[in-house]
């Protein structure tokens, strides 16, 4: 495998999906702002890199590794691309698992990797292209992507994500309340004319115990957090570190 690959898959997760900007949902209307607004629909998955090249596909993760090739989505992935007439190409993409009752859930698309019953229903969701045959995409309009996007993929296992165009932070509430509060999404990533990018999902809050810490030399250095299950058993949740102050 080539270092570019890695890199550039590295590159992607670091310096421009790392870099949204998180919005909570209930406070978008006073964090968000511009004229015109393309609203996507946030997948709960796994980010991915493809690399396509005359014919043959790779996909990585945001860690730059190799972990879920071989899948029919990346079979159909190429096809696309191969009778649209692409060369080469790097596209982001989410890779999920649908589920028949609620939203994609992250963990689901793990369990579908190891079940060979259950590969095939994996799905891709590209949402962003890098490079089209050997030229950048990084200033082009998201609005063009898009479209793009969906000229070039239109089965059901490999569709671009959802979008909507709209003309105000209203209107962007009304999306947020239809897809996330309504129907589960994980959340909104919002696009405008401008190069800020949106994050926008709902804040949760929990009840927790602290089961364990660590020491450092100012004191309480890590937090082990857990919940209580309904059989009185502790179930770890989350390890802490940052925030803390003497």
């Amino acid at each position: 495998m080539e270092q570019k690959y890695i890199q550039t898959a590295i590159n992607y997760k670091k310096n421009i999906a790392g870099k949204f900007v998180l919005v909570e949902g209930a406070k978008l209307k006073q964090r968000i702002d511009g004229e015109h607004f393309y609203v996507t629909r946030k997948i709960d998955g796994h980010m991915q890199v493809l690399f396509y090249s005359e014919g043959q596909a790779l996909m990585l993760n945001a860690n730059g590794k190799e972990k879920a090739n071989g899948l029919k989505c990346i079979n159909l992935f190429s096809e696309a691309l191969k009778k649209a007439g692409v060369k080469q190409t790097v596209i982001a993409a989410e890779l999920y698992m649908p589920r028949q009752d609620g939203r994609p859930r992250c963990g689901d698309v793990a369990t579908a990797l190891a079940d060979n019953e259950k590969r095939d229903e994996i799905r891709l969701a590209p949402f962003d292209i890098v490079e089209l045959d050997g030229k950048e995409w990084n200033d082009v309009h998201y609005d063009e992507i898009h479209q793009r996007l969906c000229d070039i993929f239109q089965n059901e296992n490999v569709l671009p994500v959802d979008m909507r165009k709209v003309d105000s932070t209203d209107d962007v509430k009304t999306i947020y309340e239809e897809w996330v509060e309504g129907e589960g999404a994980e959340g909104l990533v919002v696009h405008t004319d401008s190069n800020i990018v949106w994050k926008v999902k709902p804040r949760h809050t929990i009840d927790a115990a602290v089961i364990g810490y660590t020491m450092g030399d100012r004191g309480v250095r890590d937090l082990m957090m857990a919940v209580r299950r309904e059989d009185g058993l502790f179930e770890m949740i989350a390890l802490g570190s940052t925030g803390l102050s003497d």
